[in-house]
């Protein structure tokens, strides 16, 4: 049975304690959904990857990379192919001797000495003699008692950040994982915490130090509640959507939940011919920009408009991240929205991105390209650019 402390399970039981009750403790266990299996996929492929290089003392190795991606599925395939051309490891020190330091499990006890949390690290880096006062904002002044190291958490995301971009705080199981680490490293008091999107290549970092103990009772107050739980109310929300018990919830035959769950099929293709428009209109954008000033449009390592682009680096990655962002934003729902946060997502581009998206003829543009491709219309492929059918929006 899966560890019942663990962030996992704590953030189960906040967003729906009958969830809880079916994963962790009757041991339900739930129909893993095609997005899950594929992360689980994208992780191991990593880790083999992570672990070739570690050992053979390497930042990265494209064709052990590529050889390895070969034996999954897309889309697992093609996310370990972007990884793999896309990151760079920089190993630091070595925290246990001839381990690499990815996908380890953490184990600490919580206050109360009884309960045991656990946690899955991607990555724990440690860089000798990087920590320094501005790398820890907020608990201990400076390193205190602790190692002049920087330690680095990363957390790899298959799928988008989530609605974490523009916080100022690092997400609550990043600031678990720190408490972890300095559980068993009490040395540590300098973390880096970072989100790494593996579509986009973008990574989204957070500091925080010095004496994390305030985690682990924030940690033990929702043990006890756990414990002392006796209802196990339902909570029907969005989050119903893709939850993995929801085949055993108490309110599964309700109206509410029925409502929630199945949505509609015009709905869905509703939502995805206006993802595409979006990009076809965007990227439409983006070339004329390009075209006519001749400038060369950067974005990290891409470059748009080049004639060399960065080795490794597919110049559709800008667009493709712009789109990436318009669809997790919630806004999507109503073709209405102008979604400022991706000008924010794209912090040193931010320039561009406000180009792209206040263009006087981007909304009009993606409106058109949806109404052309409507639902009953007999061509639904990529919008905009002559092409029919299928997926292949690269």
């Amino acid at each position: 049975m899966r560890s019942p402390h663990s962030y996992s399970a704590y953030s189960t039981f906040l967003r729906c304690p009958p969830a809880y009750r079916a994963c962790y403790i009757e041991g339900d266990p739930g129909v893993t959904p095609a997005a899950l299996k594929n992360g689980a996929g994208t992780h191991e492929a990593i880790a083999r990857y992570a672990a070739h290089c570690f050992n053979k003392g390497r930042k990265s190795d494209l064709e052990e990379g590529r050889r390895i991606a070969l034996g999954y599925m897309e889309p697992v395939r093609e996310l370990v192919e972007k990884f793999v051309e896309d990151w760079r490891f920089e190993w630091g020190a070595t925290i246990v001797e001839g381990v690499a330091p990815v996908e380890q499990e953490f184990r600490a006890m919580l206050p109360d000495g009884k309960t045991e949390f656990s946690g899955h690290l991607d990555m724990l880096q440690r860089y000798e003699g990087a920590a320094s006062v501005e790398e820890v904002p907020f608990g201990e002044e400076g390193v205190g008692d602790g190692d002049d190291a920087l330690w680095t958490i990363t957390d790899l995301k298959s799928g988008l950040y989530g609605d974490c971009w523009n916080d100022e705080v690092a997400p609550k199981q990043l600031q678990w994982y720190a408490w972890l680490v300095q559980q068993n490293y009490p040395q540590a008091r300098a973390f880096k915490v970072c989100l790494y999107s593996i579509r986009t290549g973008y990574t989204l970092e957070w500091q925080l130090g010095g004496d994390l103990s305030y985690i682990g009772h924030e940690l033990q107050a929702i043990a006890d509640r756990i414990a002392r739980e006796e209802e196990w109310e339902p909570c029907p929300g969005p989050a119903c959507l893709t939850c993995l018990h929801v085949h055993c919830c108490p309110l599964k035959d309700s109206e509410t939940v029925k409502r929630i769950t199945d949505i509609p099929p015009e709905t869905t293709l509703q939502l995805y011919l206006w993802h595409k428009a979006q990009y076809a209109a965007l990227n439409g954008l983006l070339k004329e920009h390009v075209q006519q000033t001749g400038e060369t449009v950067r974005v990290g390592e891409v470059a748009y408009g080049s004639q060399v682009p960065a080795p490794g680096v597919k110049v559709r990655d800008y667009v493709g991240l712009v789109a990436l962002a318009l669809e997790a934003d919630e806004a999507l729902r109503t073709p209405k929205s102008r979604l400022p946060g991706v000008a924010r997502l794209l912090k040193p581009e931010k320039d561009v991105a406000a180009l792209l998206l206040e263009h006087p003829d981007y909304h009009e543009r993606a409106m058109q390209l949806l109404t052309v491709n409507a639902p009953g219309k007999p061509r639904i492929g990529l919008l905009g650019n002559g092409h029919n059918g299928g997926d292949d929006d690269e």
